[in-house]
């Protein structure tokens, strides 16, 4: 049924002019990639180097697709409680849930965590949040759905809220995106957002599929990460090479390791993308 909704929601949006424009600069010049299921197209903005689906989504679009539509396994199932309690107790280690290998990348490329603000955008119920504050971060999530959020709240007692605005006046150390960026309709505001919230010395890290990696140049649209329902836009390491400066961000590369890579623009074998950006010194 959500399927259909999707692809009449298309069919109508075709014919949208408001729909046609890159979702990040906005501006209407492109080539066309690849066709996928025949109704939507995965297309690239010649201004900004932007992957992204055509027809895109409104700008508000996006909390109502989360909270109704989207099925994105680990991110929207909810644990029973005598699963949770044991899962927890455990801080959820050789679970779905597990993040011990971000934990190790955050401590191997931004050091020591005490006590340091870490913000995790799109943390689902927050099982990730919870293994960050395991592991020194201050740490506080952000979740579109709002039963995703309540349920972190009351049943792991986190403090996770459904709305940006509720952070006002707080500032963040750490601003995490993990696999959470490419499933929003209008990046570019929402990396303004976040640099609001972000404190004079803090970090960005970004973790995302790698539109231009082996995969997804042999398989186009039928590699499942590039473009679809959920995936709203596709990065490559050069966009955000190109792009982050503007936000006040400079970028550099890591392999899931934690390994500082060399030019992002000849790296083409990791499906992942993991965006380390410190705050400019000369930015608010």
């Amino acid at each position: 049924m959500a399927r259909l909704a999707f692809a009449l929601r298309m069919a109508k949006e075709r014919w949208s002019k408001d729909h046609s424009l890159c979702p990040y600069c906005e501006s209407k010049l492109f080539v066309r990639l690849q066709r996928k299921w025949v109704l939507i197209e995965a297309r690239q903005c010649i201004h900004c180097g932007l992957i992204y689906r055509w027809p895109t989504d409104p700008a508000d679009g996006t909390r109502d697709f989360y909270e109704n539509g989207y099925e994105g396994q680990q991110a929207t199932e909810l644990p029973h409680a005598s699963e949770l309690e044991r899962m927890s107790s455990r801080n959820f280690a050789a679970t779905q849930f597990d993040k011990h290998h971000r934990v190790a990348f955050l401590e191997r490329t931004l050091g020591n965590a005490h006590g340091r603000a870490l913000l995790d955008f799109g943390c689902s119920w927050g099982y990730s949040v919870w293994q960050y504050l395991a592991s020194g971060w201050r740490a506080y999530g952000f979740e579109f759905d709002e039963d995703r959020s309540e349920f972190g709240r009351r049943h792991l007692k986190l403090d996770i809220r459904s709305s940006l605005e509720e952070f006002r006046g707080m500032r963040f150390d750490i601003i995490l995106a993990d696999h959470a960026l490419e499933h929003v309709a209008r990046p570019g505001i929402t990396l303004d957002t976040l640099a609001r919230m972000a404190s004079h010395a803090s970090a960005l890290v970004i973790f995302v599929p790698n539109g231009s990696c082996t995969a997804a140049r042999r398989l186009g649209v039928g590699w499942g990460p590039l473009i679809g329902e959920a995936h709203t836009v596709g990065f490559t390491m050069s966009w955000f090479a190109r792009n982050l400066v503007r936000h006040g961000w400079d970028p550099e590369f890591y392999t899931s390791a934690g390994v500082k890579l060399p030019k992002a623009e000849y790296l083409t074998e990791f499906d992942e993308i993991c965006v380390v950006a410190q705050r400019r010194p000369d930015t608010d």
